[in-house]
């Protein structure tokens, strides 16, 4: 790196210590930049860009019931701990959306396509603001990881009873070291 930060070689190693990639400055020219060069495009900004479809799909499945949620979070049985929130979650589908609140200010909202694999997330608290989008390709041979954390789902085999409906618990994050992420999912429609 040049004293004033410019970047003059990058390497890229396998764990083992190989070279997977390098790069090198061959060229430089030290001027004035226009602003509207280094900003991001305007098409990273719109939505359509992320959540426009790029198949066409076949008419849902029954079970896939629109519904709107409402859900209270709470993160730790330590009551000094108070990080509860709500969440919203609505689904007309393959599109779902979530809308986290927290008691402090915090806001995090997720809308996706569920048989795109695409989507984009938006989170702010009074420390930062993210944004996050991807989206599938259309070349099955390069596919996307999943947009969301779900990775699978695995029956625990354990029963649950909410708001008069029974559900079954499955881990939706199966073989996941260091994090998991449970859901309670019921058979039955709620009117």
């Amino acid at each position: 790196m040049t004293s004033d930060g410019i970047e003059v070689a990058t390497k890229v190693l396998f764990s083992k210590g190989k070279l997977m990639s390098e790069a090198r400055l061959t060229e430089i020219k030290r001027g004035p930049v226009p602003e509207a060069e280094v900003l991001p495009p305007r098409q990273v900004f719109d939505a359509s860009t992320w959540l426009k479809p790029l198949r066409t799909y076949p008419d849902h499945p029954p079970s896939a019931v629109d519904f709107e949620a409402k859900l209270v979070t709470r993160a730790s049985d330590n009551p000094s701990i108070d990080k509860s929130s709500e969440v919203k979650l609505l689904r007309h589908y393959p599109w779902w959306f979530r809308r986290s609140e927290g008691k402090d200010g915090s806001m995090r909202i997720e809308v996706w396509n569920e048989l795109e694999n695409q989507g984009i997330s938006y989170s702010s608290s009074k420390r930062e603001r993210r944004i996050v989008a991807g989206r599938s390709s259309l070349d099955p041979n390069r596919p996307f990881s999943q947009f969301s954390s779900q990775t699978g789902m695995e029956n625990l085999g354990e029963q649950g009873r909410f708001l008069g409906a029974n559900c079954t618990w499955y881990d939706l994050t199966p073989n996941m070291s260091d994090a998991s992420q449970k859901q309670c999912i019921t058979s039955e429609v709620f009117r």
